[in-house]
């Protein structure tokens, strides 16, 4: 399709159905599509084809962004999960542990980052 054919309902009615479509789980692109789009993965794509729309204006193909109309989306608020001061040590112990050649410094820069924001 011509960069100068789309418009602004399509860019809509775009939206609208990709919000809607599946994804696959994980990483593997060979199960089946279960899982409904991100925000963050919508909202880069958005701005990707915002960005398109944008060089057609500046090469003087189309006058407006038809995707200026398109909202972005909220994303979900994330469940953070805090360790208690238990998990936190075992946390620590399993870095310490892990037999890494820096294994000893990143548990001592986990515990430093932990009395930063405590």
């Amino acid at each position: 399709m011509r960069i100068s054919a789309i418009t602004e309902a399509q860019c809509r009615q775009w939206s609208s159905e990709y919000l809607k479509s599946k994804r696959a789980n994980g990483h593997d692109w060979k199960t089946e599509a279960v899982k409904t789009i991100s925000a963050s993965r919508f909202n880069n794509i958005l701005s990707s084809l915002r960005a398109v729309f944008e060089i057609g204006i500046k090469r003087g193909i189309i006058l407006s962004n038809p995707a200026k109309t398109v909202s972005r989306v909220e994303p979900k608020a994330k469940k953070v999960r805090i360790p208690t001061r238990e998990q936190f040590t075992k946390i620590v112990a399993e870095i310490r542990g892990a037999g890494g050649a820096v294994s000893q410094c990143s548990a001592d820069l986990v515990e430093f980052l932990a009395l930063l924001i405590t």
